[in-house]
């Protein structure tokens, strides 16, 4: 009895540390000694967590560092985040996590668990402490994606149907297309034949030709001239060379400066300055000086054309040649009449008389010198 006691204790014994064994390898083989590793607590805030549970992972670069402990409503916040989620983190990882790290939350896989990816922080700046909120990025909806995909694609197979009906059947298609293409060329040959456009005119049209032919050599000339002045401009020693290609085109750029600024100032100051161009330009007064001189003009040109016209004693005297001679006749007639020059005499010793002698002129006969 005592002997089958011993042999079952041996038994049992044997069978409890098998078991603790494997209870062991378990615990090592799944990371059981990181259990006991110091960790501290960070505060993220979501809108949605697309159904985020506590004991998902906690993946810093794709490297699992810490796992969610809590998910729960927050009180409303401004932002609209209400969703708490409390993380736990290794914290020999804390120095990676810093104040510009973002906490997401991703999908293993298209249809699995959700989990928080953390991304690793900047160079320089500051560690999270335990207990701090780290900034969070909204889950991705694969979801809505997918059903935005579909809609998409819904629309694309309902135009490609109403092309189909809009063309028919394949062969349809095809004898629409190649029946329209004929009728176009149809068209355009017969346009081209009996119609009156350039292709009628280029094709039919035997002097439209020879007008091509001038037309380019015209072309022709015109390029060989324009090479030619090139040619000349690079290679000669004229003006344009000498701006384009010489040392003094800058020198000559300076004094078309400075004439040009020197016509600018005298345009200002006859603007802006007192003076009588100024005056002559801009006093509104002179505009009746100006109307007077247009009109002294117009009279002018009246005048002349009248004279041209041979009207009046003036016209008759530069137009008609028989006005001229009867002039002259009688200025010759009054020479040689001797009552005429009796009275002019006369005249001449009244006016003497009245002048008290300040006019010494002739008064005797003209013939004789005033003797």
């Amino acid at each position: 009895m005592e002997r089958n006691f011993l042999q079952e204790l041996k038994v049992g014994a044997f069978v409890l540390a098998f078991i603790m064994l494997i209870a062991v390898a378990a615990f090592m083989l799944g990371g059981g000694v990181e259990a006991f590793a110091p960790r501290y607590k960070l505060n993220a805030q979501y809108v949605d967590v697309k159904g985020l549970k506590p004991g998902a992972i906690v993946r810093l670069a794709g490297i699992d560092v810490g796992e969610v402990t809590q998910v729960e409503l927050a009180p409303n916040r401004t932002d609209g985040k209400n969703v708490h989620v409390e993380l736990t983190i290794r914290k020999e990882y804390s120095s990676r996590i810093t104040s510009d790290s973002i906490a997401g939350i991703s999908n293993v896989g298209v249809l699995g668990d959700n989990i928080i990816t953390v991304t690793v922080g900047s160079d320089g700046t500051n560690s999270l402490a335990d207990g701090a909120e780290i900034a969070s990025a909204e889950a991705l909806d694969f979801v809505s994606y997918a059903d935005r995909a579909t809609a998409i694609v819904d629309n694309a197979a309902s135009v490609s149907h109403k092309f189909d009906l809009m063309l028919g059947s394949e062969d349809e298609a095809k004898k629409a297309k190649i029946s329209d293409s004929l009728a176009h060329v149809e068209g355009m040959l017969a346009e081209a034949k009996e119609g009156k456009g350039i292709l009628h005119v280029l094709i039919y049209d035997e002097s439209a030709g020879r007008k091509v032919k001038e037309i380019l050599a015209n072309v022709d000339g015109v390029v060989a001239d324009v090479s030619d002045m090139t040619r000349e401009i690079r290679t000669g020693d004229g003006l344009a060379h000498a701006v384009i290609y010489g040392d003094g085109g800058d020198a000559l750029a300076a004094e078309l400066g400075d004439f040009a600024a020197e016509a600018t100032g005298l345009v200002s100051d006859i603007k802006t300055k007192p003076s009588a161009l100024h005056s002559l330009l801009y006093d509104p007064s002179n505009v009746q000086i100006i109307d007077d001189l247009r009109g002294v003009v117009q009279n002018a040109n009246g005048v002349m054309t009248s004279v041209n016209n041979g009207e009046g004693s003036l016209g008759l005297l530069v137009k008609d040649p028989q006005a001229y001679e009867d002039f002259r006749s009688l200025l010759g007639g009054a020479q040689r009449n001797a009552l005429l020059r009796a009275y002019i005499r006369a005249t001449q010793a009244h006016t003497r008389e009245e002048d008290g002698g300040a006019w010494q002129g002739p008064v005797g006969d003209p013939n004789t010198g005033g003797k």
